[in-house]
């Protein structure tokens, strides 16, 4: 049975930035998902020049799919 963990690491194995809404599926748990990965070894990227503002574990951004500022995140190649 796939985890919204394993989804989500799934889903950012491709080191491409991936918005927290649209790509990264509903979960209330985010934070804590994307802070189990950190502490299991996954090193994500917070570098970008079009960032607005960046986080430990991403950076927010303009998407263009839902025409708004979100965090995105990526996994460093």
């Amino acid at each position: 049975m796939a985890t919204k963990k394993n989804e989500m690491k799934e889903i950012l194995s491709d080191n491409k930035w991936h918005c927290a809404v649209c790509d990264l599926g509903k979960s209330s748990q985010h934070a804590a998902i994307i802070r189990d990965l950190a502490e299991e070894g996954c090193e994500f990227d917070n570098a970008l020049d079009n960032a607005t503002r960046t986080y430990k574990y991403g950076v927010e951004m303009w998407c263009k799919k839902c025409k708004r500022k979100t965090t995105h995140r990526r996994l460093k190649p």
